[in-house]
């Protein structure tokens, strides 16, 4: 336990994970696409917490006529909160249904967006009823924010929608056939793009934090959620130790398995709660290879190859 503690410590230095979602879906270049809630958004005996983490990834073949729209509906079809990004104009546009009316939309807020090229992604950021925002290739597509006096700090502002998140169901996306999706992911997690080398994804994940250098409140996650990366290498840690919470895990973070050259989790058996345990790297074991590790950071080294010459 000592020795996994000293190894818990680093890693508040250099942060971990993005892995472990509810849903991770991959989709064949579909220009509309839904997922439903399937438990009622409100039921927190099921959910534990109202943060949840929509996201949505994609291709251009041609940025230059590529649109992207997102809503977030209620089960009777009523719009709690939309967002388009116009590509071609170089902006986006938030919607909501208009509070005290009969079901009629309206523009929320307009902005900027570079949609550049290549690939795409979408979030939808939900953490309280009226508090969700979207994101859109480390850009937050919601401006301002307000000090709420009982938490001590800022958040963003709450959208004025007549439908909040706990009355939500169903999240639509559509594209123009030159912006199409590849993959979906849902859950109290978060997620990036596959293939990409460890210190490079810390870099993504990064761009789209709460970091105050970056997004701030108006971010995905804490930062504390990206990667663990053997440094100086292109090579992930074979045990992921501080992996966002879950439903399941309550309060506790997770650990879990990953392949040192791609990150990828065999499957969620490899994952468990609380993280701070030896536990952690008994089951990782067979993930360790010592030959990646020597060629980073020695220190992190040093500290696997002794655990596991004596576990």
């Amino acid at each position: 336990m000592k020795l996994f503690l000293f190894v818990f410590g680093l890693v508040l230095l250099s942060l971990s994970s993005a892995i472990h979602c509810d849903v991770d879906e991959v989709l064949a270049n579909l220009t509309e696409y839904s997922y439903s809630l399937p438990v009622d958004a409100n039921n927190l005996t099921y959910w534990r917490s109202r943060h949840l983490n929509f996201e949505v990834f994609g291709g251009y073949s041609n940025v230059d006529e590529a649109v992207i729209t997102a809503g977030y509906y209620t089960a009777d079809d009523q719009l709690v909160y939309g967002v388009t990004v116009d590509c071609a104009a170089s902006t986006w546009t938030s919607t909501v249904t208009v509070q005290g009316g009969s079901g009629e939309e309206a523009t929320f807020e307009t902005g900027s967006v570079t949609c550049g090229g290549g690939t795409w992604d979408l979030w939808l950021k939900v953490e309280q009823p009226y508090m969700m925002n979207w994101i859109f290739n480390g850009t937050a597509l919601q401006i301002g924010t307000e000090y709420v006096t009982s938490k001590r700090r800022n958040r963003p502002v709450k959208v004025p929608t007549k439908y909040g998140s706990h009355k939500a169901k169903t999240l639509k996306l559509t594209t123009t056939t030159s912006a199409p999706m590849t993959r979906f992911t849902f859950g109290e997690c978060i997620s990036y793009p596959e293939g990409m080398a460890c210190e490079q994804t810390q870099a993504w994940v990064l761009t789209r934090s709460k970091s105050p250098s970056k997004l701030d409140v108006l971010g995905a996650d804490n930062t504390v959620w990206s990667p663990n990366c053997v440094s100086g290498t292109d090579y992930f840690w074979h045990v992921q130790i501080k992996v966002h919470t879950t439903r399941d895990s309550g309060r506790y973070s997770n650990c879990c398995c990953v392949d040192m050259k791609t990150g990828v989790v065999p499957d969620d058996s490899y994952c468990i709660a609380p993280s701070n345990s030896d536990d952690c790297l008994d089951l990782c074991k067979p993930w360790y290879q010592s030959d990646l590790y020597a060629e980073g950071d020695e220190v992190v080294a040093t500290i696997f190859s002794n655990y596991y010459s004596i576990n």
